[in-house]
């Protein structure tokens, strides 16, 4: 199920047919934004045996079947594992992963670092793509096609290669014939410079919020009017998109802003109402809050200095936020800071930390932030 994406697909087709398709190439965009997608319909075109630009990959042929169900034999996988009881981390591979990878890819193929992590590993974990991954990419690219097509490697959030990936530069400069390596990186600037200079690289673009609620309604059978709010708020991105789907925006609404209220009115007996109340929703929840407590605030910053033009809410939602007292203390280097404090909360609760612990700390530090641009602000 790709959601959007539709044109980048086919000039991307089109540049194989035409033989333009680089045999290294870069795929960059949020996760949200469906690179991996991406990626994987390339695979699947490239061994694809009845394919065709603007249908792409048939989908019925044998090769295309394998490739459907993550098991044909010329499209590897490679992507940050995790250590795992009774084996050395530096021996640990895909390999010993690939039957979750395989039951992810199958559950959706929209997802991110910290849902992979949280799905693997039993406790907190610092993934990577360690040496011995790299050796093994080395190793089955150089062997014959199994199949006597294109060989293709994907390596999902190639970022976290680091300085391991240079084992990977004469494959990448010079790969075997007919062999392929899209290498997907979900936050620009990580790459390392040797790999990226090597690689032709595709930016994925946001998703269009028309695309999102199609998808809403037809996937997920969404309601028309449930699934426009939902697309406005998503931001072009999937997987906010569907987090969204199992909290109503008016209460989105009341948690998200409560936080930035409560955090604002130095009540901390209030603060500690909104993480009770807060540690009653289940993890998807959570985070699909503090999300668009993320997009709230951005909103707050475009009517607090009068661009309407940029303002994309309700009317509802719009009439609530005129009327925050958390307006004023708002200018763009506080919303800078309170946006880290949000994101770096919704990354603790990813790894399992305790949640009331992390909700109260992460009000005691907004409140901080607000209380000195409230006192700046008085001064002048």
């Amino acid at each position: 199920m790709t959601i959007g994406q539709d044109q980048t697909l086919r000039s991307i087709f089109k540049s194989i047919d035409d033989d333009r398709f680089a045999h290294a190439t870069l795929i960059e965009g949020r996760a949200g934004y469906g690179p991996l997608e991406v990626a994987l319909n390339i695979a699947q075109y490239l061994v694809c045996t009845n394919r065709t630009i603007e249908l792409g990959p048939c989908g019925v042929c044998k090769a295309c079947g394998k490739a459907a169900k993550y098991i044909h034999p010329d499209i590897h996988f490679a992507y940050p594992s995790v250590a795992i009881k009774d084996k050395k981390r530096k021996d640990i591979t895909a390999v010993d992963f690939l039957k979750d990878w395989r039951a992810q890819l199958s559950e959706t193929r929209y997802f991110d670092i910290d849902q992979w992590v949280g799905r693997i590993a039993k406790t907190s974990a610092r993934p990577d793509i360690n040496v011995a991954e790299c050796n093994n990419i080395i190793q089955h690219l150089n062997l014959q096609s199994f199949e006597g097509g294109a060989k293709v490697q994907i390596i999902w959030m190639a970022q976290y290669l680091g300085n391991n990936g240079n084992r990977l530069l004469k494959l990448i400069e010079e790969p075997p014939e007919n062999t392929y390596i899209l290498l997907i990186n979900n936050v620009e600037g990580l790459i390392i410079n040797t790999i990226r200079s090597r690689c032709q690289a595709i930016k994925i673009p946001r998703i269009q919020d028309q695309q999102i609620e199609q998808s809403l309604i037809k996937h997920l059978g969404i309601d028309e009017s449930r699934a426009r709010e939902i697309s406005l708020l998503a931001e072009g991105d999937w997987i906010n998109a569907t987090s969204q789907v199992e909290v109503q925006t008016s209460e989105m609404m009341e948690m998200s802003l409560g936080l930035l209220e409560v955090a604002n009115s130095s009540d901390y007996l209030q603060m500690r109402t909104w993480v009770e109340r807060m540690d009653q929703y289940d993890l998807m929840s959570k985070n699909a809050i503090l999300t668009y407590c993320l997009k709230l605030i951005k909103e707050l910053l475009h009517i607090r200095y009068g661009h309407n033009d940029l303002i994309r809410i309700s009317d509802v939602e719009l009439k609530r936020l005129q009327h925050s007292p958390v307006l004023p203390a708002l200018d763009v280097d506080v919303v800078s800071k309170i946006s880290d404090i949000i994101s770096d909360c919704q990354l603790y609760l990813d790894r399992n930390a305790n949640s009331k612990i992390i909700l109260y700390n992460s009000c005691l530090q907004i409140e901080s932030i607000l209380s000195r641009s409230v006192m700046y602000s008085n001064k002048l």
